[in-house]
């Protein structure tokens, strides 16, 4: 698997761990990557995620997670609550707080894990932004701002991986 990794200390929309000295100490470069030949999304472990969620991630990583969706930045932003005015401090404070960092974590999550059960970035971007009869006739990404609505759409992925259909 080919990704590609950008130091976080010096690329601003790769965003940022706490401080590079962290990232270092902690032997990480990356929260997630995306696969250069397949396109695919890749997380970290979770001992990664748990520190940058207590510290807060940097606010380039929703520009790269909103790039790869396809939608701007303001549509992962209000999935994550952040919305008015908080929308310019996080952008000038380049780190969101650590409830941010946690929700942006479960949408890229579910991102990952719709690429992987789908099987293509592509396909799997299409089946989250498009209705569901499965969800109550509305789309994944629509339910993707609330824990349970995380849960729904994980449930969902799991019936289409193992081939169990409601």
């Amino acid at each position: 698997m080919n990704t590609t990794k950008t130091d976080l200390s010096r690329s601003r929309i790769s965003g940022r761990v706490a401080t590079s000295a962290d990232a270092d100490q902690m032997g990480m470069n990356e929260v997630f990557m995306f696969d250069s030949e397949s396109g695919m999304l890749h997380l970290s472990k979770a001992s990664v995620w748990v520190h940058v969620v207590k510290t807060g991630i940097g606010y380039g990583y929703v520009s790269r997670l909103a790039e790869h969706l396809g939608v701007g930045d303001n549509s992962v932003l209000m999935k994550i609550g952040v919305a008015g005015g908080t929308i310019a401090r996080r952008r000038r404070a380049d780190v969101l707080k650590p409830d941010e960092s946690d929700r942006l974590y479960r949408l890229a999550k579910i991102t990952a894990m719709a690429e992987r059960v789908l099987e293509d970035p592509v396909k799997a971007k299409n089946w989250l932004q498009t209705k569901n009869r499965a969800l109550g006739g509305v789309s994944p990404f629509s339910l993707l701002d609330t824990e349970p609505g995380v849960d729904m759409v994980e449930d969902v992925l799991n019936q289409i991986e193992y081939g169990v259909y409601s």
